[in-house]
C-alpha cells in the first residue's frame, strides 16, 4: 500500500464548536476556578428559584396545567444539563486528554479514505454551528412572547403583589433563555463531538482490520495486528467513559423530549389553528432528539462492523 500525502484534521477540529459556546457561560473544560465556582452557585440559585416560581401555578390553576409543564420543564432542562455538565466535568476533561492520545499511523490509509473521513468532520461541524442558529430562533421566539402575546411573563408563572418581585423574576427567565444556548447548545454538541470522533475511530479500526492481510512480511502482520488489538482495547476503554458520562443524560433526554413532545403536540391540537411558535417548538424538540439518537446508532452500527470483522 503507498503512503498517503494526504492527512486527517486535526482532534480538536470536532471540539471547537462546543466548547466555545461552554467558554460564554465561563465553562473552560481546562480548569474550574474560585470565580467559576460562585458564578455556578448564582446560576444554580436564580434557576432554582424560577423554578419554584413556574411550579406554583401547577396547583393553583387547573386551567393552566399544560403550560404549568410546559414551563417546567423549559426551566428543569437546562437547570439539569447545566448540573450533569458540572458533575461530569472532570470526566469530560479527561475523555478529552484519552481521545486526543489516540494514534494511528496515517500511512497506512488512503487518500480517498482520509477525504471520506474530513468530508464527514466538516458536515458534522455544519450541523454543529446550525444547530446554535436554529436554537436561537426557537429562543427568540420565546423571547418576544410577552410582547406578542400581551403578558406579564415568557413562561406560566407565579404572580405576587410585588412589583418589583415580578420585575426580578421577568429578568429570570430572560436571563434563564439566555443561558440555554451555552448550557443545552453547547452540552449537545460536545456529545455530538464525542460521538465523532468515536465513529471515525472505529471506521479507521475497520479499514486497519480489513487491510491486515496486504502484506507479505509475517512479522508487520504480527506487529499491525498487535496494534490494532491495543487500538481496539482503547476504543472500548473511551467508549465505556463516554456511556458513564452520557448514559443518564440520554434517558432524562428521552423522556423529557416524549413528555415535551406530548405536551407541545396537546396545546396545537386543542387550538383552532397552528402557532408558528409551537411548530418551531416541536421541530426542535424531535431535531434535538434526534441529536443524540442517530449518533449512538451509528456507533451501534460500526461495532456491528468490527464485530463482523473479527468472527
Amino acid at each position: 500500500m503507498g503512503t498517503s500525502v494526504a492527512v486527517f484534521l486535526p482532534p480538536q477540529y470536532a471540539y471547537e464548536v462546543a466548547l466555545t459556546l461552554l467558554k460564554f457561560i465561563g465553562e473552560d473544560i481546562r480548569c474550574t476556578s474560585k470565580k467559576l465556582a460562585l458564578y455556578r452557585t448564582c446560576n444554580i440559585a436564580i434557576l432554582s428559584v424560577l423554578l419554584v416560581f413556574v411550579i406554583k401555578p401547577l396547583f393553583e390553576d387547573n386551567a393552566a396545567i399544560v403550560e404549568s409543564i410546559e414551563s417546567i420543564i423549559a426551566v428543569g432542562h437546562p437547570l439539569t444539563k447545566y448540573l450533569l455538565l458540572i458533575f461530569n466535568k472532570a470526566q469530560i476533561r479527561q475523555l478529552l486528554g484519552e481521545m486526543s492520545r489516540i494514534s494511528f499511523d496515517e500511512f497506512r490509509f488512503r487518500d480517498k479514505f482520509i477525504a471520506a473521513d474530513t468530508r464527514f468532520n466538516r458536515i458534522v461541524r455544519i450541523v454543529q454551528c446550525v444547530l446554535p442558529f436554529f436554537s436561537g430562533i426557537v429562543v427568540l421566539t420565546y423571547m418576544l412572547r410577552p410582547l406578542l402575546h400581551h403578558q406579564m411573563f415568557i413562561m406560566k408563572t407565579w404572580i405576587v403583589e410585588s412589583t418589583v418581585i415580578n420585575v426580578i423574576v421577568l429578568a429570570m427567565e430572560y436571563y434563564l433563555f439566555l443561558l440555554i444556548i451555552p448550557i443545552m447548545v453547547g452540552y449537545d454538541c460536545l456529545y455530538l463531538a464525542f460521538c465523532t470522533r468515536l465513529i471515525l475511530h472505529v471506521k479507521r479500526l475497520n479499514y486497519m482490520f480489513e487491510n491486515l492481510s496486504n502484506g507479505d512480511d509475517p512479522e508487520q502482520a504480527r506487529k499491525s495486528l498487535v496494534r490494532c488489538i491495543k487500538y481496539h482495547e482503547l476504543l472500548l476503554r473511551t467508549f465505556q467513559r463516554l456511556k458513564s458520562i452520557y448514559s443518564f443524560t440520554f434517558l432524562f433526554h428521552y423522556f423529557s423530549s416524549l413528555l415535551s413532545v406530548c405536551v407541545e403536540l396537546y396545546e396545537m391540537l386543542e387550538n383552532s389553528e397552528y402557532d408558528v411558535e409551537q411548530l418551531a417548538v416541536v421541530l426542535a424538540l424531535i431535531s434535538q432528539f434526534g441529536y443524540y439518537t442517530f449518533p449512538a446508532e451509528e456507533i451501534t452500527s460500526q461495532k456491528l462492523r468490527l464485530h463482523d470483522l473479527l468472527t
